[in-house]
């Protein structure tokens, strides 16, 4: 796991998966956190920087925070900026990616199974719903408890359907990817 000093690493906060929330207090939640363990956070907003000055901005990070919300919306915002196209780039000089709920599953080579959470009417000029690929596994966020998984899964029948594979996630656990090796984990939230 990447060694990270909190206030020696500063945090690009992208929040637009809410943009369209009456009430995103998750973002807040997020951003509130990352301060309080001493990162220095800016939020970058995909709706205002594109192309070159998003770039210019996000390479001047060491971590990209992606909030959660609607994954469909974040993706088509991932593609207006010119984002979606340039993340591997940031990637490859070291800046570490790190998704929340919808910023988990946008990292998957695939957003499909954010249907049976998210509305993909949100995003109505989304021609695809390939993923960041930056996994070769779809995240399945906010899992409850054991004793749930099989009406849970019930609800996810057609990712079985999907040629990868996928890893649910309580609001408790994460999961750490680094050379092409994952290790699931325990926020202990």
């Amino acid at each position: 796991m990447a060694n990270i000093t909190p206030s020696q690493t500063p945090v690009s906060f992208i929040p637009n998966a809410a943009d369209n929330s009456s009430n995103p207090w998750w973002i807040k939640e997020d951003r509130d956190k990352l301060i309080q363990l001493g990162f220095p956070v800016q939020d970058t907003d995909l709706r205002q920087l594109t192309g070159p000055a998003l770039l210019n901005r996000l390479s001047l990070s060491k971590l990209i925070f992606v909030a959660g919300g609607n994954t469909f919306y974040l993706l088509q915002k991932f593609h207006d900026s010119g984002l979606f196209e340039n993340i591997s780039t940031l990637l490859d000089r070291g800046i570490i990616y790190i998704g929340s709920s919808a910023g988990s599953v946008l990292a998957g080579p695939d957003i499909s199974p954010a249907r049976t959470q998210d509305d993909p009417s949100q995003a109505p000029n989304l021609k695809s719903y390939s993923g960041l690929n930056l996994v070769n596994f779809s995240v399945i966020p906010h899992f409850g408890t054991p004793e749930d998984k099989p009406e849970y899964m019930k609800t996810f029948a057609d990712i079985y359907e999907m040629p990868y594979p996928f890893i649910t996630l309580t609001n408790s656990q994460a999961v750490w990817v680094e050379d092409g090796k994952f290790q699931l984990f325990d926020t202990g939230k």
